[in-house]
């Protein structure tokens, strides 16, 4: 990932960072991380209602991280929630964050990664619903789709996105301007490819093969506004950056906010993307 968010995210197990990059700081990931757009939510919700009509509904998480998707899921009345988080950090920031869901049993957090979690008899074909956000990407796709399949009942519901910072077929003018500070971090591509959250070709190609039908993707393109401190926030959670020593990492964070300063007076305008896909499973 570029630190303008619009490169390719890891796409296998293997590429996770050891002990987890994320789960250095959960609480400046969760303040930092912009939420979905409201558009997102809207769609998600028609789209897994007929899945947790019935009620009551099972639905698994994979990778809440700090729980954005999992407050709104909870939201529901009814409904019961696996999530799998292997971070010990991020697990331990959820069982605090939702601490009266899991003391009910509503929020069920379990250490397994989705390679092998569930792997009972009895756990095929046991959740109603499924959703990664911002997620799947570090689960190895020829792995992770047909086990969501196998997971989900006939006619249960998947919903799999992510925010990607920054549009590259659009760049803003803060990714234009920051774009030879990014360049010059360690492991950056000389040309970063397009996101594969945004090849629909791709994604849909993976979900057919999969076995899922009824597949539906969506592209939400929207702004985010922000300060010096929070789009340098939001940078230091970026792959690139959290893996530089400390040092390094905040010589590059100044020169980021200096540019900020500079440039835009202290405040930027961001073009992200939110790339949307939903599928069911045959009825």
């Amino acid at each position: 990932m570029t630190g303008t968010g619009q490169a390719a995210c890891p796409t296998s197990a293997a590429q996770v960072p050891a002990g987890g990059l994320f789960g250095r700081d959960p609480a400046a990931y969760a303040a930092h991380r912009p939420d979905y757009p409201t558009a997102l939510w809207s769609l998600v919700d028609a789209w897994l209602a007929p899945a947790l009509a019935t009620g009551p509904a099972h639905c698994l998480e994979v990778g809440p991280g700090t729980g954005q998707a999992t407050a709104h899921l909870l939201a529901h009345p009814g409904l019961q929630l696996t999530a799998l988080e292997p971070d010990p950090a991020l697990r331990g920031h959820l069982q605090q964050r939702f601490a009266a869901h899991c003391d009910s049993g509503r929020l069920q957090l379990q250490a397994q990664p989705l390679e092998s979690a569930l792997q009972s008899a009895g756990d095929r074909h046991r959740f109603d619903a499924a959703i990664a956000a911002t997620a799947l990407h570090w689960v190895d796709p020829a792995v992770a789709l047909p086990r969501l399949h196998q997971l989900l009942r006939p006619g249960g519901r998947l919903a799999v996105w992510w925010n990607v910072f920054g549009d590259s077929r659009q760049p803003d003018e803060f990714a234009r301007a920051s774009a030879p500070l990014f360049a010059a971090l360690p492991g950056q591509p000389a040309s970063p490819a397009l996101n594969p959250a945004l090849d629909v070709a791709q994604q849909t190609q993976r979900l057919q093969a999969a076995g899922f039908c009824q597949i539906r993707p969506h592209l939400l393109h929207w702004d985010w506004h922000s300060d010096r401190a929070g789009m340098c926030g939001l940078a230091a959670t970026f792959p690139l950056l959290a893996r530089l020593p400390p040092a390094a990492r905040q010589a590059f964070l100044d020169q980021l906010g200096s540019l900020i300063d500079r440039v835009f007076a202290g405040r930027v305008q961001r073009r992200f993307v939110t790339a949307l896909y939903l599928a069911a499973t045959p009825a």
